[in-house]
């Protein structure tokens, strides 16, 4: 990157967290970013080779503590410059293809796979997004097109979720008379269902906030519309 895109605190979009709202000790006490040990600039290369691991818990290790270190504003410039990190990559095919970096790649493939993994990697971009200088490398990377996708898989997986429930529900109250344990049953299923939207809503959250940063450009928020996010947001009005 060049000195005269260099990424200064003038240049930031928005200040705060997704999750600013909640107090320092609540932070510590229900983000367990904050039980892990304190992450190094000097130990980023360790970080992303764990990106490249076949177990998502070694995945999930590296993003969060890449995490960790964009979520000081300090390191931002440090991490965009990074080649193995950020730099431009073309699939080795004839065909042609976006440009993409380590961390759009590993969420465009990555993402249905975990809820953790996919809410760092998006709190990642939304650190970055904060920095309308940097919004021309996230364009590149289609970050804006990656987070729409997204929400589009979040928004039918709860549709999904919300068909089965009902088909559990109708289906134990016909068994319920000769089984007395469908009741239990029921209430255990509504429970993991509810923890799982309680994942969802932050994870939506914080898609949204990154494509609302992004839409500062208005030809971003024009693409935006034509890839349907107004439906999107309807789906999510009866969350």
């Amino acid at each position: 990157m060049s000195s005269s895109a260099k990424v200064k605190s003038s240049g930031v979009r928005r200040s705060s967290r997704p999750d600013a709202d909640r107090s320092d000790d609540q932070r510590k006490e229900k983000d367990p970013l904050a039980l892990r040990q304190l992450s190094t600039p000097d130990d980023l290369d360790t970080y992303m080779e764990k990106l490249y691991e076949e177990d998502m818990e070694s995945k999930l290790d590296g993003i969060t503590q890449i995490l960790n270190l964009s979520e000081y504003g300090a390191n931002i410039e440090m991490l965009v410059q990074n080649e193995a990190l950020m730099v431009y990559y073309k699939l080795l095919t004839t065909l042609p293809c976006s440009p993409k970096c380590l961390l759009s790649r590993v969420l465009n493939d990555e993402y249905k796979k975990n809820y953790d993994f996919t809410l760092h990697m998006m709190r990642i971009f939304w650190c970055y997004s904060n920095f309308l200088q940097l919004h021309p490398i996230l364009s590149n990377y289609r970050i804006g097109a990656i987070t729409l996708k997204i929400v589009d898989f979040e928004v039918k997986r709860h549709q999904l979720r919300i068909e089965e429930e009902k088909l559990l529900q109708e289906s134990l109250v016909k068994a319920s008379h000769e089984h007395p344990d469908v009741l239990a049953k029921l209430k255990s299923e509504a429970k993991k269902n509810k923890k799982r939207s309680k994942k969802q809503d932050q994870l939506l959250f914080v898609c949204l906030s990154v494509l609302f940063n992004l839409s500062e450009d208005i030809h971003t928020e024009r693409k935006m519309v034509k890839k349907k996010i107004v439906h999107f947001l309807a789906k999510m009005l009866d969350r």
